[in-house]
């Protein structure tokens, strides 16, 4: 309830869904300055440090959140969270160093972990992506920890019916096209299309 507070609407009441675009997995990436090449040596190198590891975020609750505060428990690392208005000056304070590992959207730095400006060393999603093919999940490397985000549309509540299906309709028929695939896929993002009912009952489930 608090975090309704802070909102101007109530996701609960005020939306209606029409359907999901793509799921978008997380990244597991770290400065690049920092030794650990992969998962298991980042765990080692954090048990060394002797103090809590830094991590940023968009926001409590946000599946970055959400997938760092799981890989503490897991593992028994301390971390301090620093939420981010900007995950621009995010991105900019991992690259400097000033925050050790980022469970980041691989659309906001595969760029960047592209061209070497941070380093990959896991995805956070229950699956290997096509933006970073060789790169294995966090489960592969021994960590039991499957988060992503995920987008979709939805009108203000109270749209009539007719042109609720419509627009269901329209998206199912646009997501069968392959350039839109490509380009979700390009973004870093997984194509997953959800029809109204199943998109309502999904996001009824993540919210509880």
């Amino acid at each position: 309830k608090w975090l309704h507070a802070n909102m101007p609407f109530d996701p609960e009441k005020d939306f209606a869904a029409v359907g999901m675009l793509a799921l978008v997995p997380n990244i597991v990436v770290v400065p690049p300055q920092h030794p650990p090449r992969d998962l298991q040596g980042f765990i080692a190198w954090a048990k060394g440090l002797g103090r809590p590891l830094n991590f940023g975020s968009v926001g409590i609750g946000s599946s970055q959140h959400l997938a760092a505060a799981q890989f503490g428990q897991i593992t028994g690392i301390e971390i301090t969270h620093a939420p981010y208005n900007q995950a621009g000056q995010m991105n900019t304070d991992l690259i400097e160093g000033r925050l050790d590992v980022l469970f980041q959207s691989i659309s906001a730095v595969a760029a960047m972990a592209q061209g070497g400006r941070m380093r990959p060393i896991a995805v956070s999603g229950p699956a290997r992506v096509p933006a970073f093919p060789d790169l294995p999940t966090m489960r592969e490397q021994g960590v039991d920890v499957t988060t992503t985000g995920w987008c979709g549309l939805a009108t203000p509540a109270g749209v009539p019916e007719p042109i609720l299906a419509r627009l269901d309709e329209a998206l199912a028929a646009s997501m069968g096209e392959a350039e839109l695939q490509g380009r979700i896929i390009a973004g870093g993002s997984v194509p997953r299309m959800m029809r109204r009912a199943e998109f309502a009952q999904f996001m009824r489930d993540q919210r509880a």
